[in-house]
C-alpha cells in the first residue's frame, strides 16, 4: 500500500484525481490539500465521502505530509512554485512543468517560471508509451512520435482534459512510477446513463 496526498482537491481536477485514487486498491489517501477547505472534513466537498478520509489541510501541509505520491492539482503559477519533497513521486497536472525552455512560459502560460533550473528534472510522458523515467512527472496533453516502420507521424492527444487528459493520465503515471499496475483505479468501462 502506498500513501497519496492530493493538492488542490477541491478543484475539478483534484476531485477527479480523488475519485480515481479512492478506487485504486494500492493507494491510501493520507492528506487532502485545499486552502479554501482547510480544517473541514472531507464531507464538506462531497457528502458521500465518509469519515475514513483525513480532514482538509492547507496545500503546503499536504505536500509535506510524507506521502509516497503527491498529485498537484493546482493552477500553473502555484504549481511552478512547488518544491517537491525528496524521494517522492510528484505528478503535476498543470502546465507548470511541461515546457523545458523557460523562455516559452510567458507566451504559453502568462508568467515567468520561478524555478527555470528545475525544469529539466521533470518528465512529460504518455503512459501508454513509456513509464516516467524519474520521480517528477508533468501530465502532464499531446504527444507526437515517429513510427519508424512506416516513417509516419503518430499523434496522441486527450479528448477529455479532466478524465484522461488530467486525472486519468496522472494516476497512470503515478502507478507506473510506483511500480503498480498501470490501470489500477481507472474505470475501464463507460458509465451507463
Amino acid at each position: 500500500m502506498h500513501s497519496a496526498a492530493i493538492l488542490g482537491t477541491s478543484g475539478y481536477a483534484g476531485q477527479e484525481v480523488l475519485d480515481r485514487v479512492l478506487r485504486n486498491p494500492e493507494l491510501e489517501v493520507v492528506a487532502l490539500g485545499s486552502d479554501t477547505l482547510a480544517g473541514s472534513p472531507a464531507g464538506a466537498l462531497d457528502v458521500r465521502l465518509n469519515g475514513s478520509l483525513p480532514y482538509f489541510t492547507e496545500n503546503d501541509n499536504a505536500l509535506a505530509a510524507g506521502a509516497d505520491v503527491v498529485f498537484a492539482c493546482l493552477g500553473h503559477e502555484r504549481a511552478a512554485l512547488l518544491e517537491p519533497p525528496a524521494d517522492t513521486v510528484v505528478v503535476d497536472l498543470s502546465g507548470a512543468h511541461r515546457l523545458q525552455d523557460p523562455a516559452l512560459y510567458p507566451a504559453w502560460y502568462g508568467f515567468d517560471h520561478p524555478h527555470p533550473e528545475s525544469l529539466s528534472d521533470w518528465s512529460h510522458v504518455v503512459p501508454e508509451l513509456a513509464a516516467p523515467p524519474g520521480l517528477l512527472v508533468a501530465t502532464a496533453e499531446i504527444g507526437v512520435f515517429e513510427d519508424r516502420a512506416t516513417g509516419r507521424a503518430v499523434v496522441i492527444c486527450a479528448l477529455d482534459n479532466l478524465g484522461k487528459g488530467a486525472a486519468g493520465q496522472a494516476l497512470q503515471n503515478a502507478n507506473l512510477a510506483l511500480g503498480l499496475e498501470k490501470t489500477a483505479g481507472l474505470r475501464l468501462a463507460g458509465v451507463l446513463v
